[in-house]
């Protein structure tokens, strides 16, 4: 992931990043950026060093990229224009933007996959790969790593979805 500093500023059809990242030698290059308003996707509020500042932009060629701010009215200014934009931004508080999405309703019909409809819940619950403390996490599912085939027919196979992985083991549970 490649980190830099720069200036945003939207117009009427496109939203702009101009680098202006201190230059180390005179070959580099600055990595300014260009969208049409009509190439992003989705925008979400996010968290970068659990400060409320960043937004992250889901582009319709599946790319997606994260901006911090200064601050949070800086990045609250930017969802506003950008909702006034017709860009979908997901300001409401996460339960309801997910509840909203239909997401569920997809996966149990089979569809989107397991691993889509995981990844959409670690987006709506603000889980990134631009920023390595909010990395997307994954359940557990798999109790057996001794036999050398697994039998998905045996229930004795799975975790026990009830308890946390820190109170798989009884002890543990216990003392929790």
């Amino acid at each position: 992931t490649e980190k830099f500093e720069g200036r945003l500023e939207i117009s009427d059809r496109f939203l702009y990043f101009f680098d202006e990242s201190p230059k180390k030698d005179e070959e580099e290059t600055n990595a300014d950026f260009k969208w049409a308003l009509t190439s992003l996707k989705k925008i979400f509020p996010r968290r970068y060093n659990l400060r409320r500042t960043a937004v992250e932009m889901f582009m319709f060629d599946q790319t997606n990229y994260l901006i911090n701010f200064e601050c949070r009215q800086h990045r609250d200014q930017i969802l506003k224009l950008l909702q006034e934009y017709n860009v979908e931004t997901y300001t409401k508080n996460a339960e309801k933007r997910f509840m909203a999405s239909g997401i569920t309703q997809k996966w149990l019909n089979h569809e989107i996959t397991n691993f889509e409809y995981l990844m959409q819940l670690n987006t709506f619950a603000g889980r990134t790969y631009n920023d390595l403390s909010q990395y997307p996490v994954f359940p557990w599912v798999i109790a057996d790593y001794t036999s050398t085939k697994l039998d998905l027919t045996n229930p004795a196979s799975f975790r026990d979805l009830a308890w946390p992985v820190g109170a798989l083991n009884p002890k543990n549970r216990d003392y929790l």
